[in-house]
């Protein structure tokens, strides 16, 4: 009995061991393999990681090793830090190796003596959790007795005006007196000599750099690659020269024009009396004539005649659609498009293609169509301002004939207890939508009646309309309704200058000209008055024009950044302004910042 007993406890005491020993090596290997792992457990960790010790010292000199130590203040994503760092000058043989909240880069390239080298972590850097680094950092250090101390700072916007997060900065350094380099530089080719990332007040800081002049471009880095793709993201330039030493360097993101060449991508005959024609992108259909298509049926050897055409939106794309004489269901059909361009003014080389034709009927009744009910109210105060003023915008369910159009409307203005018809303009943006405008504008509060005769009006194959009588009474909003911006513009450079007043969230520009004439003092104050504004919010900004001639509606351009050409110098307030109705807003003040270079202005 006592051998048996002294069995079980050996037996029970090998199992102790053996578990104790299993369960040690078990913890070893968990932690061997968790270097990455974020600590379990706690509320959600929304905090970005942050940069608690380097080796070497950033500035340090005589450096001569070949190990970057980082030390984070969480646990980090090394796959994220090799897509994060980047060198000045470019090291292409180096290995990064991570462990936790520490991570080692082994330089294996052979570092020049007396040469400043920086290394920045942009914000694709991450922990465990997925949060990224605030903004970009920047270190560095020297192998020979001194190190560079150049800096250039400054601030990124959007094109609504507003600081932007994570613009990448690329810099790139101008050789003195080299201007074959600086007219050559095409950012979508070469890599940057330096970058930074702006942090959530859109503020970045280069440093580290060698002294000297620097071209600066902002972009959004949509594909990671750390260069400038053109056409594929939207840009930012200065709009001065850029020298180490500046510390308000604004750049404001501009919408790049696609210069490929326009493509026709799709014809479809949707009835026997319409073509669809879907290009690569938008085009203008008020830019558009019948006469810029040319329809050939292969089939029968003939052309087909194209009466008008019309825009039609489908799946966010507009989309042009041509008028036809009869289409017939078995022939192959070609279009050809001349002289169409789109936003940008770009056209194509040869639009062309094909499509077979179709019976199904066109079963459209063709009618105005009013968006408003009669008797409305406070018409046309959310009018986007255009040199043409106010105007209302009558939409039909069908393509017209425009000619057969003015017989068939009716523009009454209320005097007394009467209408009395008068004289109106029109403006067509295609055959199915037509501004109408009084020959003096519309009034502010006048009552006004607009009928359409559909028995005058043809359709766009000059087919009659059903004889149906549509009218519409409307009360265009008063001037009570407005209220009133007074302020000044201070800058220190002549030129003319459009001021615009941003009604915040309706994406509405108010604009007023200006001229600025320094005086003794260097400065100018132009005073400005914006009236009939809607009530609300207003963000102002501000740019110069060159141009010779100009107009309160021109746009601002944000310059290009190949072939190189600066913005148009801008600047933007720091806060809105409120405008209530019936009631003048005073003393809103928007100021150029003054820009030094060298020590001298920039105008």
């Amino acid at each position: 009995m006592k051998e048996n007993h002294n069995a079980t406890v050996l037996h029970e005491s090998c199992h102790k061991v053996i578990f104790r020993y299993t369960f040690l090596f078990a913890l070893a290997l968990l932690q061997a393999c968790a270097t990455e792992v974020a600590p379990q457990g706690g509320p959600e960790d929304r905090t970005p990681p942050k940069i608690v010790r380097i080796y070497p010292d950033s500035g340090a000199l005589r450096f001569s090793g070949n190990l970057i130590r980082i030390e984070f203040d969480k646990f980090v994503n090394t796959q994220s830090l090799r897509s994060a760092i980047f060198f000045s000058p470019e090291l292409d043989d180096y290995e990064i190796r991570g462990s936790g909240t520490s991570a080692e880069i082994i330089i294996y390239d052979t570092l020049k003596p007396n040469r400043t080298y920086t290394y920045t972590l942009t914000n694709d850097l991450k922990d465990t959790r997925g949060n990224a680094l605030e903004k970009s950092y920047t270190f560095a250090f020297s192998t020979g007795d001194k190190i560079d101390s150049g800096f250039i700072a400054g601030k990124v916007f959007g094109q609504n005006n507003r600081p932007v997060k994570g613009a990448l900065v690329l810099a790139y350094f101008l050789p003195k007196g080299d201007t074959l380099y600086a007219d050559t530089l095409n950012p979508a080719k070469l890599k940057p000599d330096y970058i930074a990332q702006t942090d959530s007040a859109g503020v970045f800081q280069l440093n580290y750099l060698t002294e000297g002049d620097y071209r600066l471009i902002a972009i959004e880095d949509k594909v990671t690659n750390r260069r400038y793709d053109i056409g594929q993201e939207n840009f930012a330039v200065p709009f001065h020269p850029v020298h180490t030493g500046m510390k308000n360097v604004l750049m404001r993101f501009a919408t790049e024009p696609d210069t490929s060449r326009l493509v026709l991508q799709v014809a479809d005959a949707r009835t026997a009396y319409s073509v669809v024609l879907r290009f690569d992108r938008d085009v203008p259909p008020d830019s558009l004539s019948a006469a810029q298509f040319t329809i050939f049926d292969s089939t029968a050897k003939s052309l087909v005649n194209v009466y008008d055409l019309y825009s039609l939106v489908e799946g966010g794309r507009e989309q042009v659609v041509l008028v036809t004489d009869s289409l017939v269901e078995k022939h192959l059909y070609g279009v050809q498009a001349f002289g169409v361009k789109d936003r940008f003014g770009t056209s194509g080389d040869s639009l062309l293609a094909t499509f077979n034709g179709s019976s199904a009927p066109d079963t459209v009744q063709i009618l105005w169509q009013p968006t408003f009910a009669d008797s409305a109210r406070n018409m046309l105060e959310a009018y986007v301002p255009s040199p043409r003023g106010r105007t209302l915008l009558l939409q039909f369910s069908g393509a017209i004939n425009r000619a057969s159009l003015a017989s068939a409307l009716t523009l009454e203005q209320g005097i007394g207890n009467q209408f009395i018809p008068t004289a109106y303009r029109l403006f067509f943006i295609d055959a199915t939508r037509v501004e109408i405008q009084p020959q003096g504008g519309f009034e502010l509060g006048m009552w006004y009646r607009v009928t359409v005769n559909h028995g005058k009006l043809l359709s766009a194959r000059k087919q009659p309309l059903r004889d149906t009588l549509i009218s519409r009474h409307f009360q265009v909003v008063s001037e009570d309704q407005f209220g009133s911006l007074e302020g000044n513009v201070v800058s220190d450079s002549a030129g003319k200058v459009i001021l615009y007043a941003e009604l915040l969230g309706a994406n509405r520009f108010y604009p007023v000209l200006l001229t600025v004439q320094p005086d003794a003092t260097g400065f100018a104050f132009v005073p400005f008055t914006l009236n009939e504004l809607p009530e609300g919010r207003y963000f102002l900004s501000a740019f110069y024009v060159q141009q010779p001639k100009v107009s309160p509606y021109d746009k601002w351009d944000g310059g290009c950044p190949f072939p190189f050409r600066h913005a148009q110098r801008f600047a933007l307030g720091f806060d809105s302004v409120r405008v209530r109705k019936r009631w003048t807003t005073t003393d809103a003040r928007l100021r150029f910042s003054t820009i030094e270079y060298l020590g001298d202005k920039v105008p």
